[in-house]
């Protein structure tokens, strides 16, 4: 398994992952928002020895860390808490999953250089979904262009200050956000800066300051003091940060930043639009 740690997969293909979704009773508008994502995936081992595998993508992201052989809780991402195990054996990562009614779901990640293919069964269901990764290869690519790969993308600690939206008001409104409110967050001159040292990432918007690590799950409070969690995936020149509310609203924001541009798509879960925010450097 040595050889794929680190390396990064994007889905490229799949079968039966709506009948899947069926199954285990995952509802219509979920399942559409689940099979229009493309996902990246990728497996890390922690420094303890244990385990860190990342499902990540702008509406939904999956970070669970583990010990091989050792049963542990997951909060799955259709919102099912699981017992989960996960061994390995060779090139391939097997997961179990036991819901609370005794149902056992069973993922098979089988790595290649080239692919990961996971096959998902579950007790019950008579049918197999099988979706196919791709391996990302940066240094490829950066290859062929005859550049190396950044040290710093050239965006870190920039000053971006807000031009214009698009239904932005809308977005906010479908959240409940009274009028009066819209009107003064929609009139701001935000301005927004991103820093990185090390593996840790500071984002700086208006007054508030957040500090997180691509990936990895943090407690979260926005606006007028609710509670969410909250995960940053940085991919490139791209941070996608979906925020978890505990009545069940998911909010994405992603930005995506250039030298002297920085385009933020906005959408949450209680509106079916898309909502943009432009900014300058």
């Amino acid at each position: 398994m040595e050889q794929y740690l680190g390396k990064k997969y994007k889905l490229v293909s799949s079968e039966n992952f709506d009948e899947y979704l069926k199954f285990i009773q995952v509802g219509f508008l979920s399942r559409k928002a689940a099979q229009a994502a493309t996902p990246v995936s990728f497996l890390e081992r922690n420094a303890d020895g244990s385990y860190t595998f990342s499902v990540t993508s702008p509406i939904k992201s999956s970070v669970v860390t583990f010990r091989e052989g050792e049963e542990f809780v997951e909060n799955r991402l259709d919102g099912a808490k699981v017992k989960s195990t996960v061994t390995i054996e060779g090139n391939r990562l097997i997961q179990k999953q036991v819901e609370d009614n005794g149902r056992t779901t069973t993922n098979m990640r089988e790595f290649t250089p080239e692919f990961l293919v996971v096959t998902t069964t579950a007790e019950g269901w008579d049918g197999k979904c099988v979706r196919t990764y791709k391996v990302i290869e940066l240094s490829i690519v950066c290859a062929v262009i005859g550049s190396k790969i950044p040290d710093k993308m050239s965006y870190f600690g920039k000053t971006f200050t807000f031009e214009k939206h698009e239904k932005f008001d809308e977005f906010l409104a479908a959240l409940g956000v009274p009028q009066d409110k819209i009107d003064e967050i929609c009139s701001q001159k935000a301005t927004l800066i991103l820093e990185k040292n090390g593996d840790t990432y500071t984002q700086k918007l208006m007054h508030k300051t957040t500090t997180f690590q691509s990936g990895v799950e943090f407690d979260e409070t926005v606006g007028d003091g609710y509670q969410c969690k909250t995960i940053c995936v940085v991919d490139g020149d791209t941070v996608t940060q979906t925020q978890k509310f505990k009545d069940g609203r998911t909010i994405t924001f992603k930005k995506e930043f250039s030298d002297n541009k920085l385009v933020v798509t906005a959408t949450n879960s209680a509106w079916d639009g898309v909502s943009y925010r432009y900014y300058s450097a």
